[in-house]
């Protein structure tokens, strides 16, 4: 789980938290 990550998996998220 990576903290701060943005544009995962062609979204865009600026949250602490990644939606795998």
């Amino acid at each position: 789980v990576k903290v701060a990550q943005v544009t995962i998996s062609g979204g865009t998220d600026t949250s602490t938290a990644e939606p795998v």
